[in-house]
């Protein structure tokens, strides 16, 4: 329908246009970029943390995958989890899951199986990171604006957890299947299969707040003190930036949610290191995440194919 393309396009127009004015408002709060001068060992710390959250979703992603029968060297892991991430920079991220997909195929994981396990990667992750995000409903100025937040956040994370249990996320992956048209999934993990997944999602979003840490500090002193509800901060801005669809890899929508919230949260911070943190940590992710891939490129190009037991 011509008049629905052209209501989705408009929105598209209205929502990266806000995103783009609130994001120059505040950088241009940052008088001189020139005189800002980050510590490099802070800025070297804030991109081992990075690294490290990254090792969590290959860690979560294998250990996923044997849970299911499958049995991926770390060698074919670290292509299939890193080649297909830089995906998540084109509209829709199909490419993200279709890439990982393929790739989960040609070293002989079953179709269903790896649509599966990369559905649920995705679920664990998000799940995840807004049970984590959920506690700043209870912290002020949120709190005050919202005075229901401590129940929400109660039943966010409690819901979370209800929905990270291997039989409910295994109900909900199957329906994805099923309206996606592909075979659903006959035997799923136990819980005790589950953990190690599980605890490496939860794990990347620690890694991640250290990393927004170790960032802030490159500037001016942070309190370690911090780091929990810089985890909260951090989990909200990039789960709530990974879910705008219409930004790829969160874009603008991931930025101007960690400047407002460091800014209501912190109230401390002064503005010029709020903004080139943001500023910072974006350069920082997007070169992580090409030099991976390449990386990634690197394995496959020189070891060629490769071969393992895998689930039917």
């Amino acid at each position: 329908m011509t008049w629905w393309r052209g209501l989705k396009i408009f929105a598209v127009v209205v929502v990266v246009g806000f995103v783009a004015w609130t994001v120059a408002r505040d950088f241009s709060k940052v008088d001189d970029w020139s005189r800002i001068r980050p510590d490099a060992r802070w800025v070297a710390m804030s991109a081992l943390m990075t690294f490290c959250a990254g090792l969590c979703v290959l860690v979560s992603y294998r250990s996923l995958l044997f849970a299911y029968g499958a049995r991926p060297t770390w060698r074919e892991m670290m292509p299939i989890a890193w080649v297909p991430a830089v995906g998540k920079y084109l509209p829709g991220r199909v490419v993200a899951i279709a890439g990982a997909v393929v790739m989960l195929r040609k070293i002989g994981v079953g179709g269903a199986v790896a649509l599966g396990v990369v559905l649920m990667m995705d679920m664990f992750s998000v799940i995840a990171g807004l049970v984590i995000a959920s506690p700043l409903l209870m912290r002020p100025p949120l709190s005050d604006r919202f005075p229901g937040g401590f129940y929400v956040a109660i039943a966010a994370i409690l819901g979370g957890i209800v929905l990270l249990h291997p039989k409910v996320s295994g109900t909900l992956i199957n329906f994805s299947l099923r309206r996606l048209k592909k075979p659903k999934l006959e035997k799923l993990p136990t819980t005790r299969q589950y953990v190690p997944s599980l605890v490496c999602a939860f794990l990347q979003w620690g890694f991640a707040g250290l990393s927004t840490w170790a960032m802030l500090n490159a500037l001016s002193p942070v309190s370690l003190w911090s780091w929990p509800v810089l985890c909260s901060i951090t989990a909200c801005a990039m789960t709530l930036g990974y879910l705008s669809i219409i930004a790829p890899a969160g874009i603008g929508v991931r930025d101007v949610l960690f400047l407002i919230l460091l800014k209501q949260i912190l109230p401390g911070l002064p503005d010029y290191q709020i903004a080139a943190t943001v500023v910072f940590l974006r350069l920082q992710q997007t070169l992580i995440d090409v030099t991976l891939a390449g990386v990634g490129v690197v394995i496959m190009r020189k070891f060629g194919k490769t071969d393992f037991e895998s689930a039917p």
